[in-house]
Order: structure tokens, then sequence, then C-alpha cells
């Protein structure tokens, strides 16, 4: 059981990466991936070194470990049924969606390679496994013509019972890769030999993210890699379709693919669940809100999770029946750099804040910071009351940052509720 949440979660994770640097082709419907021109901007560069041919890896070496894994039981009958299945949803998903669609790829290698290598001695697949393999990243540039080999590889650890041991050393395994990652893709960035260095970068980094994963497996943060990633990875083809037709759909609707910076992709705001497998949402929210914004939604309408949300830095607290307009606004205010909490909260915060005097230094308020205090307890956005107030937009950021520091409190829930407990608001 512990193996299968590891292979699941792998895949998820792996499928994330994929539609992450898949974002921008897809959308443009235009050519493949697999063309190697230089990132221009920092963020293409970031994405070019960590997510560009590092993903697609693990996901063909998982599609191999899943087929012989299934060979062991599966008539090949039903093993050549599903390659056919496979195969008609690639072809559709090829002309009708996107032309640098792989699901057909996957098919066609696994009908010509991975179904034959079944009649093989397991030695003879992995000898040729890393024969292809050199092949593909020396002569070939890797991609496309790696997944043969990587399929193959994936049989071989079946065969060889190298998954069964999936995580007896993924430390030592992990710096490896990682120490040989860093000099080749060194020079996969200053266009040394970048034909060989892109495909060998991407291989090695790809192990050093299965060895990372395989080790926050074995840590406390097990229960939350697992509820992000396994569910993803086991219904990995219904996602990744999904996925390409919403990006096709936003991209009609948005326009300019090329406008959509990396950055923009990813997450600026994180939902978190009170009670989650492993790690409590609290404790989530902690690790997290130091670099994303994290919005608690639950059940549990208890004061001292809400306590505890906002004292662990979230910036929102909404219950799961205040509907989903609400939870779209507090996202919204998130995102925005404000704060929401779900109405039946917000009496008892202000009775718990009242009686809380401020913070160690005690430094009383300035009138001005008084006036953005007030504004802040009417629900004002930060560029609501710079435009209020006539101040800059970094001018107000950098006087709430002073009044939490002033009064002691976390965030602008905290500082709203101050506000009406003193009664700054009338």
């Amino acid at each position: 059981m512990r193996r299968i949440v590891a292979l699941d979660v792998l895949r998820g994770f792996a499928l994330c990466g994929i539609l992450f640097a898949n974002v921008k082709p897809i959308a443009h419907r235009g050519a493949p991936l697999g063309a190697t021109d230089l990132p221009a901007s920092w963020a293409e560069t970031v994405l070019h070194l960590l997510v560009d041919q590092r993903f697609f890896p693990i996901f063909a070496l998982l599609f191999g470990i899943g087929f012989a894994l299934m060979a062991r039981s599966a008539p090949r009958v039903v093993l050549v049924r599903r390659l056919l299945a496979l195969l008609a949803i690639g072809l559709a998903h090829f002309f009708l969606l996107w032309r640098g669609d792989i699901l057909s790829v996957y098919a066609t290698v696994g009908l010509l390679v991975l179904l034959p290598s079944t009649w093989l001695p397991r030695r003879v697949v992995a000898i040729a496994a890393v024969a292809l393999i050199v092949l593909s990243v020396t002569l070939l540039g890797g991609y496309y013509s790696v997944v043969p080999g990587l399929f193959l590889l994936g049989s071989a650890l079946v065969r060889y019972d190298v998954v069964t041991r999936l995580d007896s050393a993924p430390w030592t395994a992990g710096a490896l890769f990682l120490v040989a990652a860093v000099p080749v893709t060194i020079l996969q960035l200053h266009e040394v030999a970048v034909r060989i260095t892109w495909p060998v970068a991407g291989l090695l980094t790809a192990g050093a993210y299965i060895c990372g994963i395989l080790i926050l497996l074995r840590t406390r943060l097990a229960g939350t890699v697992t509820a992000a990633f396994r569910p993803l990875g086991r219904m990995a083809l219904t996602n990744y379709l999904t996925a390409t037709v919403l990006v096709l759909v936003i991209a009609r609707v948005v326009g300019d693919p090329d406008s959509w910076a990396t950055g923009q992709v990813v997450a600026d705001v994180c939902l978190v669940d009170i009670q989650m497998p492993g790690l409590t949402g609290l404790d989530v929210t902690r690790a997290l809100s130091g670099f994303l914004k994290v919005v608690i939604i639950t059940t549990f309408d208890l004061d001292e999770y809400v306590h505890g949300a906002l004292r662990a830095g979230a910036v929102g607290f909404i219950l799961k029946d205040s509907g989903p307009a609400m939870l779209a606004d507090a996202v919204r205010a998130a995102h925005a750099g404000d704060a929401m909490v779900s109405p039946s909260i917000t009496m008892r915060l202000i009775r718990h804040f009242g009686a809380r005097s401020p913070g160690p230094s005690g430094a009383p308020l300035t009138d001005r910071e008084v006036e953005l205090v007030r504004c802040v307890a009417r629900g004002r956005t930060n560029q609501e009351i710079a435009d209020e107030l006539f101040l800059s937009l970094s001018t107000v950021k950098s006087h709430v940052a002073n009044i939490q520091t002033k009064l002691g409190l976390r965030n602008r829930t905290e500082v709203a509720a101050w506000a009406w407990a003193n009664r700054l608001i009338t």
C-alpha cells in the first residue's frame, strides 16, 4: 500500500510539472515542445532550468513501472486493449485539442516496445533501457526519443524488485542526482553542447525530484504531500485532459498567451482545510504563510481554530456553508492583500481581541495610522485606502505593517477587530 501511495504521489507531482511547463504551448495550440531556444527573462530561465524536460521523464518512468506491475497479473490482451484505448484518446487529443500531445506517443511506444519486452528476460530489458537512453541523449536530443528507454527502465525496476524498495535510500540517491545535475545544468545554461546537456540535465534533475518527494514522504509533511498530489496521480489522464481544455478556454477568453508571465502561473493564494491527513491545517498554514497567502476553509466553527489560524498567519477563515460566492471573494481579497472572515465569526473575533492591549512596545498610533486603522476596519482594500487618503500603495502597505507591529497583531482581520473593540469605529 505504501508503495502504491508513493507512486500515485510521484505521478501527481509529475503531472503538475508537465502542465505548468505546457501552459503556453497548449494556449498557442502550436508546435510541440522540444525547442531549444534559450529563455529571454528571469522567469523563463527558472522555467527552463527547473521545469522543461524535468517532469515528463518522471511520468514516462512511472508509465513503464505501472505497465510492468499490471503485466504481473493481467493477461496481455488486457494490456493491448488499454494501450489501444490510450492511442485513440491520444489521437483525438492531438487532432482536436493540442498537437503537442504525448498520449499517442506513449501508446505507440507501449505497443511497439513495452509489450514485446514482456517476453524478454529482465537483463535484456535493463540493457536495452540503458542503451536507448544513452542513444537518445547523445544523438537524438532527448524528449520523445528518450521515452522508449524510460519505459523499459521502469519495467526493469519492477522486474528487479527495485520498486518494492522505493524509499530505501532516497537521501543518498538524491544527493548523487543533485551533485551530478548542477554542473550539467550550468553547462546547459551557457549553451555548452546544449543538445546533450539539456536532456542529461533533465534526467538528472528528474531523479533528484523523485528522491526529494520520497524523502518528504518520510517526514511530517507526508500527509500534506500525499493530500496534494495523490488525487492528481490517481486520476492523471482525466486531470491532464481537463487541464488542456481549461487552458484552451482561458486562452480563447484572455488571449495573447505570450503575455502570460511564468510568475502569473504560480499560485499566490492557497486554500487549506483544518483537518487533513498527517499535518493539521494550522501546521500547513504556519509552513506556507511566509510565501503564500493562506485562506482556511472548514466546517468547524470553533474559536480555537479561528484564533489558531489567524495566529499562524492565515488571511482568511471561511466556513464551507458560506457558499461559493464568499469563498471567491475571500480568494480575491487575499490576492489583493486584504483579509476576509465569515460574518458569523466576526463578532466573536471582536470580543476576543477587544481585551488585547497593544504590543510590547506600547507605541501609540499616529493620527495617520488611526485613519488607516479605521479604513481597514471598514473593509477597504489597500488600493481603496491609497485613493481615499491620497497615498501611494507602497506607503499604505508600510503603514499597515507598522500598525500590526505596534499592536502586536498578525493580520488585517485582527486590526479590524481591534478597531471595533476599541471604539475607533462608531
